[in-house]
């Protein structure tokens, strides 16, 4: 499998793992309101890494109070946008460098593109597991999102 059609299919599992994530933070009791700004941050996060790629500059405030419906709609929206846009790319465009304001320091970073999407993807599984952490004891059954899950089938 190239390196594109391997980041298209973490982007589709991340599509599901996203839909049972909400349904779980929906499902929990007594959450916590940092649980809905994690998760309104994995598609923030998504969208600002995409406007970095396609040269647009229409970034959104990284933590913001949202629907649990609202945030997974945004996350749904632009990993959509994600993979359209490596379905029409080559392999090669994933070696393309950007510079960027890394907003942890303000020191100017480069990265390809692989790794974009590399840290995009990793970015919401660490936010994933910081969310899954937060809802223990809130739910009767944890949801299983590792990508195990979905890459492996059953024997």
């Amino acid at each position: 499998m190239s390196l594109k059609n391997h980041l298209i299919t973490l982007l589709q599992t991340e599509q599901i793992a996203a839909k049972e994530l909400a349904t779980a933070i929906q499902q929990a009791t007594n959450t916590e309101q940092r649980t809905s700004l994690l998760f309104y941050h994995i598609g923030a996060a998504y969208h600002n890494w995409l406007n970095r790629i396609l040269g647009e500059q229409n970034f959104i405030a990284s933590f913001e109070e949202h629907t649990i419906d609202e945030s997974l709609s945004l996350i749904n929206h632009v990993l959509e946008k994600m993979i359209n846009y490596l379905h029409q790319i080559d392999e090669e465009t994933l070696q393309t460098e950007f510079t960027f304001n890394f907003p942890l320091d303000g020191t100017f970073r480069k990265m390809n593109m692989a790794d974009i999407f590399t840290h995009a993807i990793t970015h919401a599984y660490y936010h994933k597991g910081q969310i899954i952490s937060q809802l223990k004891g809130k739910i009767e059954q944890l949801p299983f999102l590792t990508y195990v899950k979905f890459a492996s089938q059953t024997l």
